[in-house]
């Protein structure tokens, strides 16, 4: 009776460690990859009817995180900005009015903990001084 009872906690202890063995943790955060961001150009030019001086009226924005992009509040609020924000790789088109002036545009990938990269560009409309 006694190797009995020893088999059944026995068989139990090994079933239990092999449920145990069997279960992995998960890393679930497969994101392996260093943040990066790459806005380009850095300077694009419009004309003072604010039509693109060499047909390129877009940024494009590169990046493996999430983005959001905003204008100085002093130089660019009169900018325009479609998408203002998004996540990966995007071109982001640009619309200006006429006129002689020149804006600064930040793109920012961010997590919880706070900004991770920024890259500030310029908007340039007509003759700037």
């Amino acid at each position: 009776m006694k190797n009995w009872n020893f088999l059944k906690l026995s068989f139990c202890a090994l079933i239990a460690m092999a449920a145990t063995a069997f279960t992995a943790c998960v890393d679930d955060n497969e994101d392996t990859e260093a943040p990066y961001l790459e806005v380009t150009p850095a300077i694009l030019n419009f004309d003072a009817d604010g039509v693109a001086v060499d047909g390129r009226d877009w940024f494009e924005v590169r990046t493996n995180r999430p983005w959001a992009a905003s204008m100085d509040t002093e130089t660019g609020a009169w900018l325009t900005l479609a998408p203002e924000s998004g996540n990966g790789t995007t071109k982001v088109a640009v619309s200006v009015p006429a006129g002689n002036r020149s804006g600064k545009v930040t793109f920012t990938i961010a997590n919880a903990m706070g900004p991770l990269k920024s890259q500030t560009v310029v908007v340039n409309v007509g003759e700037v001084k």
